[in-house]
């Protein structure tokens, strides 16, 4: 079964999705693992998106 979950609670995602799929104003900007993408975020909008969000949920382990 497959599930699309749309989401902001990046600590969540990180613990129960297999994949993220993160886009920006109907741009791809990255597929991959939650692992992956969450904790060390290569490209520059996921690094902005990143820092305004972990600072504002749980921590991601």
């Amino acid at each position: 079964m497959t599930m699309a979950l749309v989401a902001h609670e990046m600590s969540f995602e990180a613990q129960v999705a297999s994949g993220i799929v993160f886009m920006e104003i109907c741009e791809l900007v990255a597929v991959g693992s939650g692992s992956a993408i969450i904790p060390r975020p290569k490209h520059p909008k996921i690094q902005k998106f990143m820092a305004h969000w972990t600072r504002r949920s749980l921590p991601i382990t």
